[in-house]
């Protein structure tokens, strides 16, 4: 930087050799008055500042979407998981990714489907026991009956009665 021959102006200069095969065969020579360099440093500071605001605002909104992609999966397979520990075993995820979220989707679907069968299952075992118990039940009051009436028999005296006889 050096005062040039302009009253008042300051210039910065730069020089750059040109080299070949070891030797310098030129050189580059540029030069600016300090106050055009200021004015493009202020005109940079601005396009950096510009550009570094309008990158955080593209990365938080991908960050968004990037989160909103992997937590709604989630949050629709907790939803699921919530009805079917109420009990509605006809619940479902409708997720179809290939991902890990797709696997754990897949993997909740097949729980859900073998817990609503052994669910079937047991209803059916519970028919088939109430219908056992029924049937021996009536099966077992026809001769309690029967003996509960030979026995208020012989207590009236048909004991009695038929020594009598003898």
């Amino acid at each position: 930087e050096r005062a040039s021959a302009t009253p008042d102006v300051n210039i910065k200069y730069l020089a750059v050799p040109i080299k070949k095969k070891g030797g310098t065969i030129g050189v580059v020579r540029v030069a600016m008055p300090f106050v055009n360099m200021k004015k493009e440093l202020v005109t940079l500071d601005k396009i950096f500042i510009m550009g570094g605001f309008i990158s955080i605002v593209l990365i938080l909104a991908a960050g968004y979407f990037i989160s909103k992609k992997i937590t709604s999966p989630i949050n629709k397979m907790s939803e699921t998981a919530n009805s079917i520990a109420a009990g509605d075993l006809s619940k479902r995820v409708d997720i179809t990714a290939k991902d890990e979220i797709g696997g754990l989707a897949a993997a909740l679907n097949k729980m859900a489907d073998e817990l609503q069968a052994k669910m079937s299952n047991l209803e059916k075992m519970d028919r088939v026991r109430t219908d056992f118990v029924a049937n021996v039940s009536h099966e077992l009051k026809t001769p309690l009956t029967s003996i509960k009436g030979f026995i208020e028999t012989l207590e009236d005296g048909a004991i009695e009665i038929g020594r009598a006889h003898v």
